[in-house]
């Protein structure tokens, strides 16, 4: 006849019945803590990118403002810089109170504002040194001497002509100058396309 013999369990240590739950809670809430810290890690880094996104946002309309201004601007300086050199003195009187000069009024009420902004807003080098470049042209075209010799009535015809052409030449610089701020537009501030977020323990790996 086969004796069954019932060998006892051995106890658990005497530290971990004491300890062990203690042990579980405290690896829990280090667990907590843990997310939590990484959470506002990537809510902090996601408040920062959506800030910079949003500056971002107000240099693009500004450029785009001042692209849009400029270029309407330009179209009619084209129109204008060889026509007033032949205007006679009623023809200027009456001028101003077209709709191409009061156009022309507007536009530069509305690119003095949008330029000035433009230049304290915009921060990267090579768009700022694009925008000062656009600024320094339009300051050329309107302080040049042939400016004011293509509407001066007591000049000769043909110099008022010479300076009109002066004045294409140089509408052509500022023409070049907004498009060299379009293309530094598009390397500084590119539009960024948001990635798709991950779960917070992801970035455990």
């Amino acid at each position: 006849m086969t004796t069954i013999v019932q060998v006892p369990a051995p106890e658990s240590p005497p530290w971990i019945t004491t300890w062990g739950p203690l042990l579980v809670a405290s690896i829990a809430a280090l667990a907590a803590l843990l997310g939590v810290a990484i959470t506002v890690s990537v809510a902090r880094r996601t408040f920062t990118d959506e800030q910079s996104e949003k500056r971002r946002d107000r240099q693009r309309d500004l450029i785009a403002r001042l692209v849009g201004i400029l270029s309407h601007e330009i179209s009619l300086w084209y129109l204008t810089d060889v026509a007033t050199s032949q205007m006679t003195s009623s023809d200027m009187a009456e001028f101003v109170n077209t709709d191409t000069g009061k156009a022309l009024g507007r536009l530069k009420s509305e690119r003095t504002d949008v330029l000035i902004r433009a230049r304290y807003e915009v921060l990267h080098p090579s768009l700022r040194t694009a925008i000062e470049a656009v600024n320094t042209a339009i300051e050329a075209k309107v302080n040049d001497d042939s400016a004011e010799t293509s509407a001066d009535v007591r000049m000769v015809l043909a110099a008022r002509l010479n300076a009109g052409a002066k004045q294409l030449e140089l509408t052509r610089v500022i023409e070049l100058a907004v498009q060299a701020v379009e293309a530094a537009a598009l390397t500084d501030l590119p539009v960024a396309i948001k990635p798709t977020e991950k779960p917070w323990w992801q970035f455990l790996r």
